[in-house]
């Protein structure tokens, strides 16, 4: 970065020109890494939660007017804390790793994938008028992801179960639709390992009184 002065004599003529520099490639290095870290996850490279949760906001203004639905999806690795346990935490990062190079290879051009917590991702899908086309690829994402691996010396194999919120009809904010794929992604573990399933109501209810009971 270079700052150009102009010396004046006592008449106000230009007599000298000071010129000064300043080596500002390091600060721009951290500023882009801060960006980055600001909306990427440092270990697979996918999108983070504050950026997923900010691109979910602007595809529903985009998507309000019904042209195309809108899907969340957010599934957890089944077993990952058995796996980390067991293997260590240098096989857990590569499984993270496998499994969003996985997403990222399957889902289509417009989607978005995030790495959001520990072992859980989302996938937001827009998709056409029927919720076909979203559990086909549900579907072709859970598949995708159950195969036998090699990490570090160890096989292993991955599979993911996966809840699913549809906008506008499970929620016309998006702190409502991730909830609701979350609640969603809770019923499909209790139904068993690498499963899909799609919220609604019903689902809902049953929590609640799970909840009312539990106090």
């Amino acid at each position: 970065q270079e700052h150009v002065t102009p010396l004046k004599d006592s008449r106000g003529n230009i007599t000298r020109i000071l010129s000064t520099a300043r080596e500002i490639t390091r600060q721009k290095q951290l500023e882009e890494r801060l960006d980055y870290l600001d909306n990427f996850d440092p270990l697979t490279g996918v999108s983070n939660r504050r950026a997923f949760a900010e691109r979910l906001k602007q595809e529903m203004k985009v998507n309000r007017s019904g042209d195309q639905l809108l899907s969340v999806m957010i599934m957890d690795i089944d077993r990952f804390k058995y796996i980390n346990d067991l293997f260590g935490p240098e096989v857990g990062d590569e499984v993270l790793r496998r499994i969003s190079e996985t997403l990222s290879g399957t889902v289509g051009r417009g989607d978005i994938v995030a790495r959001l917590g520990s072992d859980e991702f989302g996938v937001i899908h827009r998709f056409g008028a029927h919720l076909i086309d979203t559990a086909s690829l549900a579907e072709h994402i859970r598949n995708a992801v159950a195969q036998k691996v090699m990490i570090g010396g160890q096989d292993i194999v991955m599979t993911v179960t996966i809840g699913i919120a549809v906008f506008p009809d499970n929620g016309k904010d998006a702190r409502t639709l991730l909830k609701n794929a979350d609640m969603a992604l809770s019923h499909a573990k209790s139904q068993g390992r690498s499963t899909v399933q799609f919220f609604s109501p019903d689902i809902s209810n049953r929590i609640q009184e799970f909840y009312l009971m539990e106090k």
